[in-house]
């Protein structure tokens, strides 16, 4: 994949800035957790990378996205992770936007 460049990393920053984050999990403790990202749509894409990391950890791709939303699942009671996303263009893809730190809610 090639890297976009200029306008196109200035839209995904700002549409990724917006990206937020909720917990879910079962009622029962020690259920697994799940983390909800939301986040605003790029008009011109075709698709979302969705890209986690630990604590000085490398970011890796989980998953993909053709709308503005993944829940990440399983997640570990008391992880703390890193989530970045990406806008896919055809055969482009943008950079990571600004990353958010999750700390999910220990049992």
């Amino acid at each position: 994949m090639r890297i976009l460049k200029g306008l196109a990393v200035v839209l995904v920053v700002a549409v990724c800035a917006f990206m937020v984050f909720a917990f879910r999990h079962a009622e029962t403790a020690k259920k697994p957790h799940s983390v909800d990202l939301h986040w605003q749509a790029s008009p011109n894409a075709t698709s979302y990378n969705i890209y986690r990391r630990t604590e000085g950890g490398s970011f890796e791709k989980i998953g993909s996205s053709a709308t503005p939303k993944y829940v990440d699942a399983p997640v570990a009671s008391g992880a703390v992770f890193y989530y970045g996303v990406t806008t896919v263009q055809g055969d482009a893809e943008s950079a990571i936007s600004n990353v958010i730190r999750v700390e999910v809610p220990k049992d």
